[in-house]
């Protein structure tokens, strides 16, 4: 079942011989971690996609997202593998671990995802989601207004509540008073 998502030996052959990426274990951000540590994460999530996602490709399709009442509900069949792709922390193996991730470099996650996310990528994508909004709140946040249980919840996959636009750490709220503060400046000097 595995080669039909993932074939291991090509991603050995990518990860060790044409990328070489052990040479990145010599910096001294990932001087903590070793191929042995990799090859573990990358077996994991093999098990991980074959035996918990995996099952849940035609079951979750059959069944379907709903909305109803505002509410988007996942199929009921991607619930415990979900709990346990969050529970393994599997969303935030590259995420820095000042914000609750593991720091593994971005590369050994794309290759333990070609497992987890080839398994079901439906399944895979809430996780996605979550990482693409927490480098979001990166890129564009200089930390002012972040809320730090916040950015640790998207990291760990779990629910972010919504702020109101006028709550002071809301970056619409934010942007709104820079661009206020840059008017007044700029109408008191004229």
């Amino acid at each position: 079942m595995a080669q039909l998502i993932s074939d291991r030996r090509d991603i050995d052959f990518v990860l060790y011989e044409q990328l070489k990426i052990e040479d990145i274990l010599k910096t001294e951000k990932y001087n903590d971690l070793n191929r042995k540590m990799f090859d573990m994460v990358i077996s994991e999530a093999r098990n991980l996609g074959v035996k918990e996602i995996y099952p849940t490709y035609k079951e979750g399709d059959r069944e379907g997202v709903k909305f109803e009442n505002g509410k988007v509900t996942a199929p009921e069949c991607f619930h415990r593998p979900y709990g346990l792709f969050v529970e393994g922390e599997w969303i935030a193996m590259a995420e820095n671990p000042d914000v609750g991730g593991q720091g593994f470099p971005a590369i050994i996650r794309q290759a333990a995802f070609e497992y987890i996310s080839g398994a079901n990528y439906a399944l895979a994508a809430f996780g996605d989601l979550h990482v693409a909004a927490f480098g979001d709140l990166h890129a564009v946040g200089d930390g002012r207004g972040m809320i730090v249980e916040e950015v640790h919840h998207l990291v760990a996959g779990l629910q972010v509540q919504p702020h109101e636009q006028n709550h002071p750490h809301h970056p619409h709220h934010q942007h709104h008073q820079q661009h206020q503060q840059y008017h007044q400046h700029s109408s008191s000097t004229t």
